[in-house]
């Protein structure tokens, strides 16, 4: 039989970007995935080619990295929520 994993603690890493994006035109826009370990990410250009895909590692460097890459972005990300530990 297999113990259970107790439960984590809601951690929320937020990166946030010094000019608000209603103000600036996007040259990137990109999507991303959260996961535990990795997240999921697709950078667009503003002609809608891909310019980067692939996983990155969970971490406050690695999305600030990310942010720094593409400055200016416009960023959309997928949250999943667990509506039965509300």
């Amino acid at each position: 039989m297999k113990s259970k994993t107790p439960p984590r603690p809601n951690l929320i890493s937020v990166v946030s970007t010094a000019t608000p994006a209603a103000t600036v035109r996007s040259r990137y826009t990109f999507g991303l995935d959260s996961g535990d370990v990795h997240h999921y990410v697709c950078v667009l250009s503003s002609a809608g080619a891909i310019v980067r895909e692939g996983s990155i590692v969970n971490s406050r460097p690695a999305l600030s990295r990310l942010m720094q890459d593409y400055a200016g972005a416009t960023v959309t990300m997928e949250v999943e929520l667990d509506v039965s530990r509300a």
